[in-house]
């Protein structure tokens, strides 16, 4: 395998830089002279890299939703049935999603940010969609025979609490709390089995 481009660098140093500066500073905060300043770059090398700054938004939320993805990923790695579909709940619901051992912030500023500006929420809807697609293919594994609609709105809940759980935890809310959102998502997962 050949070396990467000095442009593949590049816009990976000026990638990492804008996901440390939204989680020092916040999305809205994250000027491009800032996001220059962290990569050690001129301003408009970010122009020249990615275009413009709706560019640089979308390659910030694939790499944040991507970076998920990967980690759901390595985590089911040869597993199977049940016990697949345990792991995943371990992880949804463990400190690797969006909990005590994650970066979380960057993927809690653009949820934030996504309320006041339509274009990245569009963007967020799309990687929400993702993961969604992702939960729903892995309720599949597991329950074939469970109606499409339902296995559908499981997918919704399971993900929303698992989400939306850490959102609390990150305003403050006792983390010990996860038991008992994970309770209820296996619940909501065993009304599939008929």
């Amino acid at each position: 395998m050949g070396r990467k481009s000095v442009a593949d660098i590049r816009r990976k140093e000026i990638l990492d830089a804008y996901e440390a500066c939204v989680r020092d500073y916040g999305f809205h905060q994250s000027s491009t002279r800032k996001i220059a300043e962290i990569a050690g770059v001129k301003q408009p090398a970010i122009a020249h890299y990615f275009g413009n700054k709706a560019s640089l938004v979308q390659a910030l939320v694939e790499k944040v939703g991507g970076y998920y993805l990967s980690r759901l990923e390595q985590t089911l790695e040869e597993t199977t049935g049940e016990q697949r579909l345990e792991k995943a709940l371990d992880w949804l619901f463990g400190p690797d999603f969006l909990g005590q051992r994650t970066k979380q912030r960057p993927l809690a500023e653009l949820l934030a940010a996504a309320r006041r500006d339509d274009d990245l929420r569009q963007k967020v809807v799309e990687m929400y969609k993702t993961f969604l697609s992702a939960c729903e293919a892995e309720l599949r594994k597991v329950f074939p025979e469970a109606p499409e609609e339902k296995t559908r709105q499981v997918a919704y809940g399971v993900l929303s609490m698992g989400s939306g759980n850490d959102l609390m935890v990150s305003i403050g809310l006792a983390y010990t709390n996860r038991n008992l959102a994970r309770r209820c998502a296996e619940q909501l997962i065993m009304s599939l089995q008929g």
